[in-house]
């Protein structure tokens, strides 16, 4: 599993797949980062709602790269 350091605390990924079976919410513990979207078998989507923080961008390899990417834009390094 993997996890990000959040002011002390270890909080772990969370994805909870929605019906449409494409589309993942992408959380660190309970707190929501994102959407994350599986185009096809090696493209995936990521489209961030953390807070006033709006990006996306498109292209990743798997839902880890494409979550990697929504917690750089979002602050969590």
């Amino acid at each position: 599993m993997f996890s990000v350091v959040h002011e002390g605390k270890v909080l772990d990924f969370h994805y909870k797949k929605l019906p449409q079976g494409y589309v993942y919410v992408f959380y660190i513990g309970d707190i929501l980062i994102g959407q994350i979207f599986r185009h096809s078998e090696h493209n995936w989507h990521g489209i961030s709602f953390y807070k006033d923080i709006r990006g996306s961008m498109g292209g990743f390899g798997s839902r880890y790269h494409a979550s990697e990417y929504l917690l750089k834009i979002c602050g969590f390094n």
